[in-house]
């Protein structure tokens, strides 16, 4: 009996090894984070940068947003503390902000699956599947903007109020690649199913690259070798990240152009920077 029950405790603890293996942290995350953009990890001058990455973080995956020390992972408080959707059961934390910074989630079908199946056993009415997506919708809202004016205020704006066009398409920019880096690291785990498919995630980050080099013709043919240069390994989430870090900081330093030049922006602002 005690030769059986130690088998069973030796099985156990092989099991949880594996998921461990398989799983990706917080701190995986924001590693990848930090070796791809351009700021100097860890260093004094780069806190706001590196605060910035748990933001990112825990928008994707913890319900205590906007902390960014880390907690729980499952429904997000609007839906779980709401009285007509708090009973709602969800099997995976992932059908939660895992389809893309710039999408509908209304078009992610693993919740869109998940609320469907809520209705079919009446744990809320057909009534109030609209209510459903309104309140995540607002959600949402609130979220992107927080990010994105918190990334314009690092880039040295007042926030996102009274920013031209570009500026706010430069500001998405860069948190649309976070949260991108974000989910490639999940696209190495076992659990891909229920996050954005790989080619809807490139789209968004070549769109990122695209509204970070903006309309000079240059910039424009730099961007372009990036993402051929990317579209290469695109097949394999680790590699893709791997060519991101090579590249994507020199590509940045070599931009030009009347606010596209984010060296000199960002040196400016103070932040420590990565030689290349």
């Amino acid at each position: 009996m005690k030769i059986i029950s130690r088998r069973y405790i030796l099985l156990f603890f092989s099991l949880l090894l594996a998921v461990s293996a398989l799983a990706f942290g917080k701190e995986d995350h924001v590693a990848d984070m930090r070796r791809i953009f351009p700021f100097i990890p860890f260093d004094p001058a780069n806190k706001k940068i590196e605060d910035f990455y748990y933001l990112v973080n825990s928008y994707i995956d913890y319900t205590n947003f906007p902390s960014i020390s880390g907690g729980q992972v499952g429904t997000p408080l609007c839906i779980k503390n709401d009285p007509k959707l708090g009973n709602m059961k969800f099997a995976n934390h992932r059908v939660w902000f895992h389809w893309g910074f710039n999408k509908n989630p209304r078009t992610f079908q693993p919740l869109v699956n998940m609320v469907e199946y809520n209705i079919k056993y009446g744990i809320i009415p057909e009534a109030d599947r609209e209510y459903f997506w309104y309140v995540l919708n607002k959600e949402i809202r609130k979220r992107n903007r927080l990010l994105m004016d918190k990334w314009a205020k690092i880039s040295g704006y007042n926030g996102l109020v009274g920013l031209m066009a570009s500026q706010r398409a430069q500001s998405n920019a860069f948190v649309t690649l976070l949260y991108s880096i974000h989910i490639l690291g999940d696209h190495q785990t076992s659990e891909t199913s229920v996050i954005i498919d790989k080619r809807s995630l490139y789209g968004d980050i070549y769109n990122a690259i695209d509204n970070l080099a903006g309309k000079f013709i240059s910039n424009q043919q730099k961007a372009k070798s990036l993402k051929n240069k990317l579209r290469l390994v695109q097949s394999n989430p680790k590699a893709f990240l791997d060519k991101m870090e090579k590249e994507f900081t020199p590509f940045l330093y070599s931009l030009e152009g009347v606010g596209y030049n984010y060296k000199k922006k960002f040196s400016s602002l103070g932040y420590k920077l990565k030689s290349c």
